[in-house]
């Protein structure tokens, strides 16, 4: 089948190393949301390690996908976004396949609400994502179902804005989510809304993207976020059904987007996904870093909108994505339902996790997706459970990647989920010291890693970074024979590193390589 966009192909380019030829990936980021750029693209939002994950976001792998956004790998969890784990939800978001799925993203699960997002089905939709079933609001995300479906994702439905994510509602809907409010882009998520409609979520309208969310636009598409569909599917968020399509969600065709969702990353960024209201929107989705962020995905109301996707609710509201029931809803994706839930999207489902998107929740875990609080943070997207895991979406690789999605934290690093950031991303799931790893972690010398973290000259790291010669690493990074790294990136031999990495030719060495040979 053919999609209307143009494949995003990786060419490598060559740099040279101290220790030999890198290949880099060129500045038109290969890494959508959690996957690998090749055509093999392998691991989804809060899947990492292995050499074999294969997981979109929210999809598992075998043919049996349970894990929607917010699951954790449990062998039993199957709650999609915005669906509470009663015991037999299956349904990620976007999908409808079977006849009975009835989730909606933020809706509770009780027994009225019946729509995900972006499904249609039945004539009667009337759960956009994030509002409660009351018996007024009533399209869903993505869903078309008459003439004069209005609501966009978490804007309330007052009588203005009437586009809501991936509904084509008339001739002229243009507001996608997360694309800036500018005069070209006019696709919805999930919208195809002509034969040419190609812009995915959070993507800016060049002329290269093409695919929303889960849309296919041909007659077969058939991957919402997160479902899976066959048994094959692999195609991540806002990933085209081609073969190629490397499209991360909110992620710029060019080279230049670099705000990935709920980053603010420089003083520029200003729109979140699906907010597009004036010229003051600011806040992506689940930042609040500020004091004054509160604009979730979608909003778009006036000049004040606070709400996160699927809260409305008052003048304050500032939950997370999906969570809206009363004064204190901590709740972030798709957990809204108990007065204990607290579960960020894609952590976990134990008993202890309570980091929602975008949340601070408590005092102890701050680092929503995308914010990172503290100079420590260390929990990537759906990623937290153990004590082993620690790489954010998109970037293990090495000993040096540690930017969970969205996350600035120093003042250097921009690399939002999957993109580039500049021309220079170097968290390929990449390379290692020159040689190009194969795997999920490249080799250090000679040696394939085969866990989470590889082993450092034979020994097996067992926490977020690998111990250095026996040293166990405490923080973010781990010291550098004893000095302990303090900022988002550690000091090289007493220099601290201003940048992502420094591995260019003439560039110092990137921060905890050996150089004692």
């Amino acid at each position: 089948m053919q999609g209307c966009s143009r494949a995003t192909e990786l060419a490598p380019q060559r740099h040279s190393s101290p220790f030999g030829t890198d290949r880099r990936p060129r500045l038109a980021d290969l890494r959508p949301v959690g996957t690998l750029q090749g055509e093999a693209d392998q691991r989804p939002v809060g899947t990492l390690q292995g050499e074999a994950d294969q997981r979109p976001v929210g999809t598992l792998q075998g043919e049996a996908d349970l894990r929607p956004v917010g699951t954790l790998q449990g062998e039993a969890d199957q709650r999609p976004v915005g669906t509470l784990q009663g015991e037999a939800d299956q349904r990620p978001v976007g999908t409808l396949q079977g006849e009975a799925d009835q989730r909606p993203v933020g809706t509770l699960q009780g027994e009225a609400d019946q729509r995900p997002v972006g499904t249609l089905q039945g004539e009667a939709d009337q759960r956009p994502v994030g509002t409660l079933q009351g018996e007024a609001d009533q399209r869903p995300v993505g869903t078309l179902q008459g003439e004069a479906d209005q609501r966009p994702v978490g804007t309330l439905q007052g009588e203005a804005d009437q586009r809501p994510v991936g509904t084509l509602q008339g001739e002229a809907d243009q507001r996608p989510v997360g694309t800036l409010q500018g005069e070209a882009d006019q696709r919805p998520v999930g919208t195809l809304q002509c034969e040419a409609d190609q812009r995915p979520v959070g993507t800016l309208q060049g002329e290269a993207d093409q695919r929303p969310v889960g849309t296919l636009q041909g007659e077969a598409d058939q991957r919402p976020v997160g479902t899976l569909q066959g048994e094959a599917d692999q195609r991540p968020v806002g990933t085209l059904q081609g073969e190629a399509d490397q499209r991360p969600v909110w992620t710029l065709q060019g080279e230049a987007d670099q705000r990935p969702v709920g980053t603010l990353q420089g003083e520029a960024d200003q729109r979140p996904v699906g907010t597009l209201q004036g010229e003051a929107d600011q806040r992506p989705v689940g930042t609040l870093q500020g004091e004054a962020d509160q604009r979730p995905v979608g909003t778009l109301q006036g000049e004040a909108d606070q709400r996160p996707v699927g809260t409305l609710q008052g003048e304050a509201d500032q939950r997370p994505v999906g969570t809206l029931q009363g004064e204190a809803d901590q709740r972030p994706v798709g957990t809204l339902q108990g007065e204990a839930d607290q579960r960020p999207v894609g952590t976990l489902q134990g008993e202890a996790d309570q980091r929602p998107v975008g949340t601070l929740q408590g005092e102890a875990d701050q680092r929503p997706v995308g914010t990172l609080q503290g100079e420590a943070d260390q929990r990537p997207v759906g990623t937290l459970q153990g004590e082993a895991d620690q790489r954010p979406v998109w970037t293990l690789q090495g000993e040096a990647d540690q930017r969970p999605v969205g996350t600035l934290q120093g003042e250097a690093d921009q690399r939002p989920v999957g993109t580039l950031q500049g021309e220079a991303d170097q968290r390929p799931v990449g390379h290692y010291r020159g040689r190009q790893t194969r795997g999920l972690l490249g080799h250090y010398r000679v040696r394939q890693t085969r866990g989470l973290l590889g082993h450092y000259r034979g020994r097996q790291t067992r926490g977020l970074l690998g111990h250095y010669r026996g040293r166990q690493t405490r923080g973010l990074l781990g010291h550098y024979r004893v000095r302990q790294t303090r900022g988002l990136l550690g000091h090289y031999r007493g220099r601290q590193t201003r940048g992502l990495l420094d591995t260019t030719g003439g560039g110092r060495p990137e921060a905890c390589w050996d150089t004692t040979g």
